[in-house]
């Protein structure tokens, strides 16, 4: 073998050894995800509102002047948008609804890049169907396409919707928390009337014996001796109060009193007779 053909067969060694890294990376990029998880918010927080119903409105139509693409998604953003107000609005009311209203859901292809936008926005409708709260949210966000085939389109848009989705979520829960706290209840609040009912069942079995008891209840009767306490008639004594009168009585004994002072007025008279003796002499 020359020279010069070992010098070929190296080169084109290098040749092979320096392009497999992107031969492989070009490989790799061809085989984009096919199978996509449905997006699902049952985990996060449910909003409880203090209403009847909650009604889903589509309210959103495709530009067509725009280069929508939103609908290739394996979930497209209606879908996701309507998942989320149902996975996360509670109706716990007596009256009144809610109106959940999808106003923008597009994808659309905007030169190299995908443009999202996200806007949705809850009513509260009393009673008499007058509207007295409102909150709206809105997100947006794009992204480069790295790969236009039907496959990899998918994958792409599939991650943006799943992105956006994220952000709307925390968006929609703060705006409806700041501009329609007063219509949301707690969850919680029924529970602990639950709670109560199983503590109190089994409180009431252990304190079961004490109810057997109950005999010395029987004996209540002796609780009857409330009748002794009909000793009232005792109050009836008060007869005795009677000696009142008759000390009252002893009034006229005071003049027999009085009489027998007055005899010593006449005792006076009886020194004059010791004044005669004196003439006699």
């Amino acid at each position: 073998m020359t020279i010069a053909h070992r010098l070929s067969r190296r080169a084109a060694f290098r040749v092979l050894s320096l392009a497999a890294p992107a031969l492989l990376a070009a490989c790799a990029t061809h085989h984009p995800p096919t199978t996509f998880a449905p997006l699902d918010y049952s985990y996060l927080a449910k909003l409880h509102l203090n209403v009847a119903t909650i009604s889903i409105v589509d309210a959103w139509a495709p530009n067509p002047n725009s280069r929508e693409r939103g609908f290739l998604a394996p979930t497209t953003p209606e879908r996701a948008l309507e998942q989320m107000a149902q996975d996360r609005l509670v109706a716990v009311g007596n009256s009144g609804k809610a109106e959940f209203v999808i106003d923008d859901a597009s994808i659309v292809e905007r030169g190299p890049d995908y443009v999202g936008t996200f806007a949705v926005h809850l009513n509260i409708i009393n009673a008499s169907g007058a509207r007295v709260g409102s909150a709206e949210a809105r997100v947006y966000r794009t992204a480069n396409i790295n790969d236009d085939s039907p496959a990899g389109v998918r994958a792409e848009l599939y991650a943006l919707v799943q992105k956006m989705m994220s952000d709307m979520n925390v968006e929609f829960e703060y705006e409806v928390r700041r501009s329609l706290g007063s219509f949301l209840t707690s969850a919680v609040a029924p529970s602990p009337a639950k709670v109560q009912q199983q503590n109190l069942a089994p409180t009431t079995n252990p304190l079961a014996p004490a109810n057997t008891l109950a005999p010395q209840d029987t004996l209540g009767p002796s609780t009857t001796l409330a009748p002794p306490t009909t000793l009232t008639p005792p109050a009836t004594l008060t007869p005795p109060a009677a000696p009142a009168p008759a000390s009252s009585t002893l009034a006229p004994i005071t003049p027999p009193f009085t009489p027998a002072l007055t005899p010593a007025a006449p005792a006076s008279p009886a020194a004059v007779p010791f004044v005669s003796p004196g003439p006699a002499h």
